[in-house]
């Protein structure tokens, strides 16, 4: 995964290799009305010597305060 849009004055910078998956998702009210979360996934794959692809996801979850 590359940096889409680097800083004034910098340049791109390759974040991490053997990204085959990445999501973010916002759930408004999944709590309560004023309350939701966003989940973030992101999955690596890298392939052992004899061929096999080797997956890893790592998942997370925050609470959101949706209150103006």
């Amino acid at each position: 995964a590359a940096q889409g849009t680097p800083p004034a004055g910098g340049v791109n910078a390759l974040l991490a290799n053997g990204v085959t998956g990445c999501s973010f998702t916002y759930n408004p009210n999944v709590v309560a009305q004023r309350n939701g979360t966003v989940s973030i996934r992101l999955e690596l794959t890298q392939t052992d010597p004899a061929g096999t692809p080797e997956r890893v996801t790592l998942f997370s979850q925050v609470h959101v305060s949706n209150v103006p």
